[in-house]
């Protein structure tokens, strides 16, 4: 599992260095299927990525 959290960390950090705007692919439907694994959330929340 540490090298699929570092993978996804990777992404999110090119999405949000890059300043890609994923807003926009993003609606309320995928958000409510949408669970990842604690350790993601707890990467995401390290990142400090609010989107």
């Amino acid at each position: 599992m540490g090298n699929e959290l570092k993978i996804r960390t990777r992404m999110m950090e090119i999405l949000r260095d890059g300043k890609i705007n994923i807003c926009e692919y993003i609606n309320k439907e995928q958000l409510e299927k949408l669970n990842p694994p604690e350790d993601l959330r707890i990467a995401i929340k390290k990142l400090g990525w609010n989107n």
